[in-house]
């Protein structure tokens, strides 16, 4: 499966530790929205897959959807930041890439 495009959007007013919203097209056929790029304490990067609460007053999230390697998981990510190291570079507040 090969990362088709990549759409990622700066988060302009931060609440959280989120800094973007990242869209993928996996083999210009399938869609991903609602991915997130955060921060963690140190500054390091992570990527949040789009999720739901599990009950109302929970504070557990379930995935919708998920890598289900850990290859996978890291293409994912090196693309997602790259693009994100794109954006921020550039001063753009988003970016529209396609990779294949």
């Amino acid at each position: 499966m090969v990362i088709s495009k990549v759409f990622i959007n700066k988060v302009k007013e931060q609440k959280n530790c989120t800094v973007a919203m990242v869209s993928v097209v996996l083999d210009n056929q399938l869609a991903i929205d609602k991915m997130k790029v955060n921060t963690d304490k140190d500054g390091k990067l992570f990527l949040s897959m789009p999720s739901f609460k599990k009950t109302k007053d929970s504070k557990r999230f379930i995935d919708y959807v998920h890598p289900v390697n850990s290859e996978f998981r890291k293409y994912l990510e090196t693309e997602v930041f790259a693009a994100y190291k794109e954006m921020t570079d550039s001063g753009k507040e988003s970016l529209a890439k396609e990779l294949t």
